[in-house]
């Protein structure tokens, strides 16, 4: 735990968690955790790297009866949660990140300005027009990010308004987790505004934002499955089964489940900004064809089906 007259050393401590190009307030905790969790004294290693033993021994209780809350709604094979099978992409700091965006939306900070020198940058939520990252913060002295967008655990007023527990994500979470998505009209270069609930955007091809439609509708068909089969029973959802009140535009089955996760997995894993997505869906939607091949409201995604529509609004709401 942090003592005054050691704040400095703390702060050294905690920039050794950080990895190259995460800028995550979130995985920094994960690091020391995992680290907590290799020792061969945890005490020490607690007092040594200015963490909390007791904390530690609650994250890590908190962890267990997640897993087996998971296990029983059917999403896990098991409870166990050091199991490689349910380890598969726990070293994937992109898609740990959008695991985050899930958990966190709307919660979004974006970047107005990044000042010179060492001064931090200024950031602006939906509601706040003005304020900062915390000094306590890994991205205090940030410059590099991945995007002009974060994630934030909570927002507080003290000497100015500051958000804690940021972490930087890249628009594609952002675009398959997020709220609303929308866009305007295509310019002379065919290129539209890429919108979430009307405040996050990203300018790409209007044919990239009917892939992101689509994609973003297969994603929201597949929560709700797995969200009705948790609830009310082991047994996948099926098309003629499922209940009236909410009505996807298709019930996938476990092969294309399957194929989805790859591909936004891989989109996740791989992309670097919103204009290298059409070439990257394009490249996963034609591997998809070699694998599954059953019409429009499945994978491979038709482009067709969003050329109609001007947004979107998916998200738990809907459940």
């Amino acid at each position: 735990m942090k003592t005054k007259d050691k704040r400095a050393e703390a702060e050294r401590v905690k920039k050794t968690f950080s990895r190259p190009g995460e800028h995550s307030d979130h995985l920094v905790l994960l690091r020391a955790y995992q680290g907590w969790e290799k020792a061969a004294d945890p005490y020490a290693y607690c007092w040594k790297n200015f963490l909390s033993h007791n904390t530690m021994k609650m994250i890590h209780g908190m962890k267990e009866q997640l897993s087996m809350m998971l296990k029983s709604a059917g999403l896990l094979k098991n409870g166990f949660p050091a199991h490689p099978a349910n380890n598969l992409n726990s070293e994937n700091s992109r898609l740990l990140s959008a695991v985050l965006v899930a958990g966190l939306y709307p919660r979004v900070a974006r970047v107005k300005t990044i000042a010179k020198g060492k001064r931090p940058p200024h950031v602006s939520t939906e509601r706040h027009r003005k304020c900062d990252i915390h000094p306590a913060s890994i991205n205090r002295t940030g410059r590099d990010f991945p995007s002009q967008y974060a994630v934030y655990n909570k927002i507080m007023r003290s000497t100015g308004i500051f958000i804690y527990d940021s972490t930087f994500v890249s628009p594609f979470p952002l675009l398959f987790f997020g709220g609303e998505i929308g866009w305007g009209e295509v310019d002379d270069e065919g290129k539209t505004l890429v919108t979430v609930d009307k405040w996050i955007c990203f300018k790409a091809p209007l044919h990239t934002a009917h892939l992101v439609l689509d994609l973003r509708r297969q994603v929201d068909d597949l929560l709700w499955q797995l969200y009705r089969e948790s609830r009310h029973s082991s047994t996948p959802v099926t098309a003629e089964g499922h209940q009236q009140q909410r009505q996807p535009a298709a019930v996938l089955d476990s092969e294309q489940r399957s194929v989805l996760l790859r591909t936004i997995i891989d989109l996740i894993s791989k992309e670097q900004n919103v204009d290298a997505l059409a070439a990257a869906a394009d490249a996963k939607m034609e591997e998809s064809h070699h694998e599954y091949n059953s019409g429009a409201d499945t994978l491979p995604a038709q482009h067709s089906r969003a050329s109609d529509h001007h947004g979107y609004r998916g998200r738990a709401s809907r459940y």
